[in-house]
């Protein structure tokens, strides 16, 4: 980590001495060309007044164009941030920005920003998966209440299948009734207020009664 700093700012300094160079040199070219362009005749103190001067300049305009350029794609960065939060607040997960390959807390930020669009993609994948599967499971007894009770309106049935149908309803109607109650079960667990209880539960009793369960 420190040596990754220290070559870091090894290297800013190597690009400043660049930009340092190729200003001056870009000056001292400069004034040379216009004292031969115009037969300019002045002491050397004037010419290195007259370069170093230009120099500056040249360096001062290289800095702020780098700067510019800089600051021009940190806020294309920002954009595609704010781009990115939007799209998840409209409920919108498949959001992945672009890494970029250095330690700074930009970075950090898109980082987290993609571990929460990943986080809130699996949570979103759950709950549609939930709603399909308590769907289905609502719907699997109602079909079998609504056939019976169909069923049921036919004045040729015996009172012995009247009998049969009315269990099945009833099992069914039970079947809902706990499925209800689990998913208020379910609701009241996520609740942060929700009671508890600790109690000794057989776990061996458990076991064995789905053995008995699975091999009936």
């Amino acid at each position: 980590m420190k040596v990754r700093k220290f070559f870091k700012h090894l290297f800013g300094i190597f690009v400043f001495f660049v930009m340092v160079i190729f200003s001056f040199s870009a000056a001292y070219f400069i004034v040379s060309y216009i004292y031969h362009l115009f037969s300019f005749h002045t002491s050397n103190y004037i010419h290195q007044l007259l370069t170093t001067i230009l120099g500056f300049f040249i360096l001062v305009g290289v800095a702020f164009s780098i700067s510019i350029i800089i600051r021009s794609k940190q806020r294309n960065l920002f954009q595609e941030v704010i781009d990115a939060l939007k799209r998840i607040a409209k409920g919108d997960f498949n959001v992945q920005l672009e890494n970029l390959k250095k330690e700074d807390p930009f970075t950090t930020l898109i980082d987290h920003i993609n571990h929460m669009a990943k986080q809130l993609k699996q949570m979103e994948d759950m709950r549609q998966e939930f709603i399909s599967n308590v769907s289905h499971e609502i719907q699997s007894p109602l079909t079998s209440i609504s056939g019976f009770a169909r069923a049921l309106q036919y004045d040729q049935l015996s009172q012995e299948e009247r009998s049969h149908y009315l269990s099945i309803i009833e099992t069914e109607s039970k079947r809902l009734s706990k499925l209800s109650d689990n998913l208020l079960k379910l609701t009241s667990l996520e609740s942060k207020n929700h009671p508890f209880d600790q109690k000794n539960y057989r776990l061996d009793k458990q076991i064995r009664n789905w053995t008995l369960a699975f091999f009936r």
